[in-house]
């Protein structure tokens, strides 16, 4: 629906080789905006939590901020958190889907929920407008690959789509022309379920979808209420492809795969052509030097201590099959006793990344994370919990995500954060912890030293304050870890007996150049330090059956 932004434009044909793709006009450093889409075709919040969500700006009604949602007295399947959002979206779409979302609730057996599921609500808004349904004929939907594959859930959305349009639409031409844009959808939209937002739903703009993937992507999408910015994530000179990646692509190279498939395309990437791993990219690529500011990980020749070039070691190949093999569906959804019991078997299939130091390594690298979550929300072990955070800050994000603002570093930062909020009331228990590790002659009596000297408050401001310094970079103004931060920061500013530390902390945030010694000794060494004594409170529980969670 929106024009193309100044900066990029549409290169190839529909049905060429690789089809549309998107290229620069001019140069993009990482961290640039390329481009911002404000006008979707379709944007939808998730079909069966629609009601936790104003269906206009996407504000979930979880927010701090969010005014109590009202439901549309039409169709009783919507929401909204202000008259302003409600007229918005009925000019928009609603005053055309309300209609036709009471004619499916009426088609309904009366056993079946309320809410519609997203694709047919968003296929039938695109069906409802004819100026949209005339863009989506740009996109490609691979429809006879599809019917290839004989997709039955396409089928039964196709006859909902139907439905929501009316009785006189239950034709086969009408049902074929449902199934063509769901196959658009499927093939073009992205979730708003990223990495680091909560969202979900879908986002589909007729321009961004020509977007091409790379599992080595030069740029990111950012949403935020009904747009999304396209940000550089390397240097993009005039006349380069502008990639994203559609998937995890710090995932196995089979598992991407196998998430393409749903794409109907095999990826050609350096990094599928030649098997490369996250540490074999993380060595080429020349933003690591960003991580000589505000980083936690700021040692950028450990960036080069990883070999690069040909194809991943045999054994490592085998530790991830290993591995990804006793991976059930859903961890969250797990018993902390029985999670317990599978994180140890998981550390012990992957000791091989222990041994080689390959923590960011998936699937290893979400055992890590699995295991931070037991710690501090299964169990309330807020101390071991902090400690493996900040392990993941230091040994595994920088190596998936390397521009030390991206949105996963930053929420693995918040984590810390949250982590010391719970433990700053009572730091003599992290020196007991790391004087445990001692004894078992596992941890270096240095880091101890670094951990008893530690303020743990000051590195929780510093931490938020670092999120604070990448607010211009956040996905949006009210990013849930952004807000948070901010109000984090509030409470602890206000403090007593704090003036000395925060002249100094608010001193090194409008120069941190200058303070940089400061930095690194109160923020650096420490997360160094509690990097350390993660791994050793993984080798202790997970590896050597020694239950730290109590």
């Amino acid at each position: 629906m929106s024009g193309l932004n100044d900066g990029i434009e549409v290169r190839g044909s529909k049905g060429g080789a690789k089809g549309r793709s998107i290229h620069a006009t001019r140069r993009f450093s990482p961290g640039d905006v390329i481009a911002r889409f404000d006008d979707p075709a379709v944007v939808l919040p998730p079909g069966q939590r629609a009601l936790e969500y104003c269906n206009h700006c996407l504000r979930n009604q979880a927010h701090p901020a969010a005014p109590k949602l009202r439901v549309c007295t039409g169709c009783k399947t919507v929401a909204y958190c202000g008259p302003a959002c409600q007229r918005a979206n009925w000019a928009a779409v609603h005053k055309l889907e309300c209609k036709a979302i009471k004619r499916l609730h009426e088609a309904k057996p009366a056993d079946q929920p309320d809410w519609v599921p997203t694709p047919v609500r968003a296929a039938a808004q695109v069906m409802l407008r004819p100026k949209v349904l005339e863009e989506f004929d740009a996109l490609e939907g691979h429809v006879g690959l599809w019917k290839k594959d004989d997709d039955m859930k396409l089928k039964l959305q196709a006859h909902g789509v139907v439905k929501c349009l009316g009785a006189d639409q239950m034709t086969p031409v009408g049902l074929e022309a449902a199934y063509q844009v769901l196959c658009k959808l499927q093939t073009n939209a992205f979730s708003r379920t990223e990495e680091y937002s909560e969202s979900g739903g879908i986002f589909l703009d007729t321009k961004l979808a020509m977007m091409n993937h790379s599992c080595v992507p030069n740029a990111l999408v950012q949403f935020g209420g009904r747009s999304a910015t396209l940000r550089a994530t390397a240097v993009i000179n005039s006349g380069d492809e502008i990639e994203l990646s559609y998937i995890d692509h710090t995932q196995p190279k089979g598992k991407r795969q196998g998430e393409l498939d749903s794409y109907h395309f095999q990826c050609s990437c350096p990094k599928c052509q030649h098997d490369l791993d996250e540490y074999q990219v993380a060595k080429t690529d020349p933003t690591v030097d960003l991580n000589a500011s505000l980083s936690v990980m700021r040692d950028i020749a450990r960036f080069q201590s990883y070999s690069s070039g040909g194809a991943i070691d045999p054994s490592q190949r085998t530790a991830v099959m290993k591995l990804s093999k006793i991976f059930p569906v859903s961890l969250r959804n797990m018993e902390p006793k029985e999670k317990h019991e599978w994180l140890r078997r998981a550390y012990k299939t992957g000791s091989y990344f222990v041994q080689t130091e390959k923590w960011a390594i998936e699937p290893f690298a979400q055992v890590v994370d699995e295991a931070c979550f037991y710690f501090g929300k299964d169990r309330g072990n807020h101390e071991c919990a902090l400690a493996v955070a900040c392990l993941s800050a230091y040994e595994v994000e920088p190596f998936k995500h390397v521009v030390p603002w991206h949105p996963q570093r930053l929420k693995g930062l918040s984590s810390i954060a949250i982590a010391l909020s719970n433990t700053a009331p009572n730091p003599e228990r992290l020196v007991e912890l790391a004087r445990d590790m001692t004894a078992t002659k596992k941890f270096p009596t240095d880091s101890v030293k670094v951990l008893e000297n530690l303020d743990q408050v000051s590195l929780c401001q510093m931490l938020l304050s670092i999120i604070h310094a990448h607010s211009p970079l956040a996905p949006s103004a009210d990013w849930e870890v952004l807000v948070l931060a901010q109000e984090m920061l509030k409470d602890i500013e206000s403090l007593p007996g704090r003036d000395r530390e925060n002249g100094l902390i608010i001193a090194w945030g409008k120069d941190p150049k200058s303070m940089d010694d400061f930095f690194e000794f109160s923020v650096v060494e420490p997360i160094k330090a509690l990097s350390k004594l993660g791994k050793v409170v993984l080798e202790v529980d997970l590896g050597s059956d020694r239950d730290l969670s109590t």
